[in-house]
């Protein structure tokens, strides 16, 4: 009868020798847990095909049978079964390409380091102010409405007196304001993003232009 499994192939030989599965494993240098994987067809137990063959190889020069049919038959009956493949085990230790996605994130979170970094001084500490009219303080004006001039750099916002001002593109602004009668104080701040800020207070002196006209025909007093 055709022997049509290696496990009963192999306990055949092993009983020929007249020697277990203990002394094959000490003369082959194969474990004994594979050796009895072997002998029970246990393949899913067994490490990947290339190892395999290269048992059945041993095996056969030991026992003197033709590993190739035999290895042959395993692989086509066996380790299709078992889903293994013909190839040598990974290398852990090979270096391991990343996925597409790995890198391009990567990319992105240099690029927005790089971004932050060079836009930080935008956002954090205190802008710098600087008023160009009135170039005084305090200041004296005859006019009853005044208009401050001003830039600022690395600001986000600029206030006078708490309303929001318009900066344009080059960081300069202005605001036209009534004035009362007497010294008026004028808050100019400049606020960040993230809340660094910068306070001028600016003296206006309101002095109303005194009334100088007189009456040529002045009334006559009674004679």
């Amino acid at each position: 009868m055709e022997i049509q499994y290696f496990g009963q192939f192999l306990e055949e030989r092993l009983k020929e020798k007249s020697i277990d599965i203990k002394k094959l494993s000490e003369i082959s240098g194969i474990s004994f847990k594979h050796l009895e994987a072997l002998k029970n067809d246990d393949f899913l137990s067994l490490p990947s095909a290339p190892y395999v063959h290269g048992y059945i190889n041993k095996l056969g020069i030991l026992f003197g049978f033709k590993h190739d049919e035999w290895w042959q038959r395993i692989k086509i009956s066996e380790f299709n079964k078992a889903a293994r493949a013909d190839v040598p085990p990974e290398n852990r230790f090979a270096k391991r390409s990343l996925p597409r996605g790995s890198v391009t994130a990567m990319i992105a979170v240099v690029i927005a380091c790089s971004a932050f970094y060079v836009g930080s001084p935008r956002i954090f500490g205190k802008p710098t102010i600087t008023i160009r009219y009135p170039d005084q303080n305090p200041a004296v004006t005859t006019n009853k409405n005044i208009t401050l001039e001003g830039s600022v750099t690395q600001g986000s916002k600029v206030y006078v007196n708490n309303e929001l001002v318009e900066i344009t593109s080059d960081g300069v602004w202005e605001k036209t304001i009534a004035l009362g009668s007497g010294m008026n104080p004028v808050e100019i701040k400049a606020k960040k993003f993230l809340g660094g800020e910068t306070k001028i207070l600016q003296q206006i002196l309101y002095e109303a232009t005194p009334n100088t006209s007189f009456n040529a025909n002045p009334p006559m007093s009674g004679i």
